[in-house]
């Protein structure tokens, strides 16, 4: 397992702990308005970003997505609208997506998403499974993927 938040300075870890069954707890609280944490466990890559106040912005307006589970039926496909966690996988396909900080997602193939990943020409990226446990700690429950398009 590989967790780091990438810094225009480096790499630094972020304290994950692992759990049995595939289930992860972050603590999140050092991650600041516009970076992203990337963790990799079991051969998924996730991406863990806190949102800047212009990203929330401009996801304020937007619609929720259709197929999306409670409580990520919003426009931030997110429990809260501060930091978004997402499967990197490009929909149907092995490639990871990129994120570009205020532009959103896009894979290899052309595929391009927004904020939220939602996709602007096909199936949306995929959100795992979690909950918060308390005000910094996010317990990624399951990485079993799930479709949310």
């Amino acid at each position: 397992m590989t967790i780091s938040k990438t810094l225009a300075a480096g790499l630094l870890l972020l304290s994950p702990t692992l759990y049995a069954g595939n289930t992860i707890e972050i603590d999140v609280r050092q991650l600041l308005p516009g970076e992203v944490a990337t963790l990799r466990v079991g051969g998924d890559k996730f991406y863990v970003i806190r949102r800047t106040p212009a990203e929330r912005e401009r996801l304020s307006n937007a619609s929720a997505t259709p197929g999306d589970r409670v409580p990520l039926r919003n426009g931030y496909r997110s429990i809260r609208p501060e930091l978004f966690i997402v499967y990197a996988s490009c929909p149907g396909s092995k490639e990871e997506s990129t994120y570009a900080q205020g532009e959103g997602f896009f894979c290899p193939g052309g595929a391009a998403y927004d904020l939220a990943g939602r996709s602007r020409t096909g199936e949306s990226l995929s959100i795992p499974e979690y909950r918060y446990k308390g005000e910094f700690t996010i317990v990624i429950r399951s990485l079993g993927r799930v479709r949310d398009t």
